[in-house]
């Protein structure tokens, strides 16, 4: 629920929507051939479900959501409301088609708050739910105490995935996973979790541990407000950040994107240009000191002793910057096709 809603009805029960950003629709064409027409005609004469038939709606049905989903996530929306389906079949000279239109109202609203605010008012709690909130209990007091965790812990963790376990992973535990291996249950826990619970967490401690930059690659977490905001502040950070990626981009992400660009395009030359000599019995020439000090001739672009540049940024550093000026390109082009 806290992802994306998507419901027939023109409102939400308990949930303000903050904004109506029109309609968006998608048409499904799919193809069947004669001879799973033919079987599926054969299930039909004898009773049964055509399984072929319903095969093949169901995954109409399922790229259609995706594809609404798709086209609301860019317009900066998390809901779809008015949503409804239509299915038809053209048939002619032993082959078949099946269309499918959807469509619906794509909507703006604040589902987390809408769901922290729910409350159970049935008056009951099962027991369930009480062995797994002592489960996360247990395991809390376990991090709490930097205390190491087995495979049984993270079977826990597992069952009763929660953000709040974040706040240790991240601080004390993956610092160190280089000597124990956290990263691959950490993927898996941010799996289970919702991504506006992730985020804020691990981008509060990338600056601190530049390693978690491969969980916000892997986990496709990249957040361009976060980005923009820690590069603005601290352009000292790994710029492998900029090759994370996430699930769908909007016209936000897009603008902010750009102003990313634009940031990089105009960072402060850190090099000092002044005249010296380069070696011992060198003549005395114009020379450029780079940011970390070290002397080098004013025709090359990277320094030879650190391969930084005169804005402190290694040729892998341009590598990445460039790869990410395509991506937003190409992100620009395809959100401009779509509207």
């Amino acid at each position: 629920m806290r992802n994306f809603l998507v419901t027939t009805t023109p409102i939400l029960d308990g949930i303000k929507i903050t904004d109506y950003l029109g309609v968006v629709n998608a048409n499904i064409v799919v193809g069947a051939n004669f001879f799973s027409d033919f079987a599926a005609s054969l299930t039909d004469i004898f009773g049964g479900r055509s399984g072929t038939y319903q095969n093949k709606m169901n995954e109409m049905y399922d790229s259609a959501i995706k594809e609404l989903k798709r086209k609301t996530q860019q317009l900066g929306g998390n809901v779809i409301v008015n949503f409804s389906i239509d299915f038809d079949e053209i048939a002619g000279q032993g082959k078949s088609m099946f269309m499918l239109n959807a469509s619906g109202t794509a909507c703006k609203a604040n589902l987390q708050e809408a769901f922290n605010n729910s409350k159970d008012v049935s008056g009951i709690v099962s027991s369930d739910t009480i062995k797994k909130e002592l489960d996360k209990q247990k395991i809390i007091k376990k991090l709490e105490q930097k205390l190491p965790i087995n495979e049984n812990d993270w079977n826990i963790i597992y069952n009763v995935p929660s953000a709040d376990y974040l706040d240790f992973i991240f601080g004390y535990y993956y610092p160190v996973a280089q000597y124990v291996n956290y990263e691959k249950q950490t993927n898996q826990l941010i799996s289970l979790l919702h991504e506006e619970d992730v985020i804020p967490k691990v981008y509060k401690y990338y600056p601190k541990n530049k390693e978690l930059s491969k969980i916000i690659i892997n986990c496709k977490l990249f957040d361009p407000d976060s980005v923009l905001d820690l590069l603005s502040t601290n352009l000292d950070l790994d710029l492998k950040i900029l090759k994370a990626d996430k699930e769908y981009y909007n016209v936000k992400d897009l603008q902010v994107m750009e102003q990313i660009v634009s940031l990089l395009d105009n960072l402060p030359d850190k090099s000092t240009h002044t005249r010296g000599k380069l070696g011992i019995f060198g003549k005395e020439t114009d020379i450029v000191i780079c940011p970390n000090g070290h002397k080098h001739a004013v025709e090359e672009k990277y320094c030879p002793t650190c391969g930084a540049d005169n804005y402190g940024l290694t040729a892998w550093n341009r590598a990445d910057i460039d790869t990410f000026k395509n991506r937003v390109q190409i992100i620009k082009k395809q959100l401009t096709n779509d509207n």
